[in-house]
């Protein structure tokens, strides 16, 4: 899987500070106690649904885990239903210090 992240996402090789984990990541927030400088949260499937990873749970666990001066990013569909309500979550787990960017010609934002 690394190899598929490398060539189609561009991610580079794993070094002392980049370390790539492989599983259910709102599960991962919920369980560990590390603390992180950046969480980057690309988690929409086939049918472009993020499951847990657009909840407010999994939102709030990402809060919890980040260092100081710490980013949080993650992708929404800025044309599908239910971008305001998560971006109303987001706010809500980050007590509105958010910032959402135009959508590209994809639709993300």
């Amino acid at each position: 899987i690394p190899v598929l992240a490398r060539h189609f996402f561009r991610l580079p090789e794993e070094d002392e500070r980049l370390k790539i984990r492989i599983g259910d990541g709102a599960e991962l927030m919920a369980r560990s106690r590390r603390r992180h400088d950046l969480i980057l949260v690309d988690g929409f499937d086939h049918e472009a649904s993020a499951g847990a990873l657009d909840s407010l749970a999994f939102y709030r666990d990402c809060r919890e885990r980040m260092a100081r001066d710490a980013v949080f990013v993650t992708n929404l569909f800025g044309d599908e239903r239910g971008f305001r309500d998560a971006v109303a979550r987001i706010e809500e787990a980050f007590a509105g210090r958010v910032l959402a960017l135009p959508p590209c010609p994809g639709g993300n934002v």
